[in-house]
């Protein structure tokens, strides 16, 4: 029977970008027929959702949503953290200042706890001055005026500066760290080998023909894809002496049959004189 160690170990970083890849694939297609049928026999409105399938063929757009879900669980936490600041800040408002809750024409703004709650959240954060444009101005020869005028500063610093920056920051992070990566895999695949791990300085200084002879001709990648799949396709029986050491490896996913680290000069013994002068 073919070897049944294939498909080799990825590095781990490459196993978990392709299980989401995959993920992702098996539930784009259910999730479209869904929305499909729902579109037909509910409302017209979901197929208006199905426009985000352009996420898919866009990969600006996919490195957004990439960012977004690898940040998700700090801003969870920190919108946790925000409803429970603003939670005490409206517990603050609600007991101290209850007649400020309420319009120039005397209409009551919320009657309740709860209802303050809900009227701090929803205009709290969309004012840019915070809750103190939203609430009744206090009156200057009042004996609460300077606290009134404490807590609208403070509930400015902290939740229209402090914890709306901090999300801001988050995001920020997480695009810079998706870029840094990007941009370290990319380097890395320029620069080194893929088959020995070995950097191209390294060869461009000690071999003939440099780098890009040894990764086309010595350590090709496509010829040790296509030396698996022979692997695969085999029986195992027809296995020569070769091939059964790198079955018997890649069962135990061993990657030790590959040259990791060689001597960039094995590289000159092998090349001919006449392949590197044509170079």
């Amino acid at each position: 029977r073919p070897g049944t160690f294939w498909p080799p170990r990825l590095p781990r970083a490459a196993l978990v970008e392709l299980e989401a890849s995959e993920k992702s694939r098996f539930l784009y297609y259910p999730g479209m027929g869904m929305l499909t049928l729902l579109g037909l026999f509910v409302s017209p409105f979901f197929f208006s959702v199905q426009m985000l399938a352009f996420i898919r063929q866009s990969d600006v757009l996919r490195n957004v949503t990439q960012a977004l879900s690898n940040s998700y669980n700090s801003l969870l936490l920190t919108m946790l953290l925000a409803m429970i600041v603003l939670y005490i800040f409206t517990v603050a408002g609600y007991t101290l200042f209850p007649g400020d809750f309420v319009t120039e024409e005397g209409e009551k703004l919320c009657t309740d706890l709860m209802q303050c709650v809900v009227f701090t959240l929803s205009n709290g954060l969309r004012n840019g001055g915070g809750l103190g444009d939203i609430l009744l101005a206090p009156d200057h020869d009042s004996r609460r005026y300077n606290w009134r005028i404490t807590y609208d500063l403070l509930f400015f610093a902290c939740i229209n500066i402090g914890l709306i920056n901090m999300v801001f920051g988050i995001i920020l992070d997480a695009f810079a760290e998706l870029r840094d990566e990007r941009q370290s895999r990319e380097e890395d695949q320029l620069s080194k080998c893929f088959i020995c791990g070995v950097d191209a300085d390294t060869f461009n200084r000690s071999v003939r023909g440099g780098f890009e002879l040894h990764t086309k001709r010595l350590h090709n990648m496509w010829d040790y894809l296509y030396f698996l799949h022979h692997l695969k396709r085999k029986p195992v029986e027809e296995y020569t002496g070769q091939e059964s050491y790198v079955a018997e490896m890649m069962e135990r996913n061993d990657t030790g049959w590959f040259p990791l680290g060689k001597d960039p000069e094995e590289d000159a013994r092998k090349v001919p004189p006449t392949v590197g002068a044509s170079s």
